[in-house]
């Protein structure tokens, strides 16, 4: 019989992505809560062109891509500006030319969560298909492990789980991406590792980073009186280094990181 610890990774395997790139600094974007249909085209249409601008810079596409409206959601049908299955063919369009810089896509609540249980139906797995990389569509959540050079960066990202902090410190990633609750902000937290070797504590600065929106301040949002977040993202930079330390992970929000290369 097999350790128990080995049935676990049977179960956690298909989650996992390995990347690698001997650039002397790399970018990675979790793009979260997209919700194309129902959210601000322009804004992005234009962070993502501009992302895309920026070289060794690679995405995620993280839960709610689309809106995926529904008679019974939250979210108005008529307020939509791409209905159905466009939503995929629009966004699918939008990413392909970058598709090798696309480095996995997961399920939200909305596409996924609407559709794939109900009517065995899933756009996330259709968008990955669409771009011509079907194997990056990882379902519930993705380990990224995520090299430059010699220095492996674990990037946990997952959609749907409680608001409050600290849920999937479990996981102990470098970065753990949250999304829709709609707000962008990060945390930092210090967590102890052991050298079982020289018998001594390890302490390591890791993030806790809610990554967020593409969707403004919809109707129903409106009308149940929830507060509005900050649109946008985080990106975060990844130096080669050699020793894994705090000075070879940043976190910087969109705008932030634009001010940076602009100077």
């Amino acid at each position: 019989m097999k350790a128990k610890e080995d049935y676990i990774y049977q179960d956690l395997k298909k989650h996992i992505v390995r990347f690698r790139t001997e650039a002397d600094v790399a970018y990675f974007v979790n793009l979260g809560d997209i919700h194309w249909g129902l959210c601000d085209k322009e804004l992005f249409e234009k962070t993502f062109q501009y992302l895309m601008s920026i070289p060794n810079l690679y995405v995620g596409i993280g839960g709610d891509a689309g809106n995926g409206a529904t008679k019974l959601s939250k979210s108005d049908l008529h307020e939509e500006w791409s209905v159905g299955d466009d939503q995929v063919y629009q966004l699918a369009e939008i990413l392909k030319p970058y598709a090798d810089r696309i480095l996995y896509i997961i399920e939200g609540n909305h596409w996924a969560g609407r559709l794939k249980h109900d009517v065995y139906f899933t756009p996330e797995k259709m968008l990955a298909t669409l771009i011509g990389k079907p194997d990056i569509y990882k379902e519930e959540f993705c380990f990224l492990y995520f090299n430059v050079g010699k220095n492996c960066f674990v990037h946990f990202i997952q959609h749907l789980s409680p608001k409050r902090d600290g849920v999937w410190d479990w996981v102990n990633a470098d970065v753990t991406w949250r999304e829709h609750h709609h707000q962008r902000y990060k945390k930092e937290k210090v967590i102890i590792e052991h050298n079982k070797f020289e018998k001594t504590p390890c302490p390591r600065i890791v993030y806790e980073v809610w990554s967020g929106t593409f969707q403004v301040y919809p109707n129903y949002a409106k009308y149940h009186g929830m507060r509005v977040g900050v649109p946008g993202c985080f990106i975060a930079q990844m130096n080669k280094g050699n020793k894994h330390k705090s000075t070879d992970l940043f976190l910087w929000t969109d705008d932030e990181f634009m001010q940076i290369m602009k100077s």
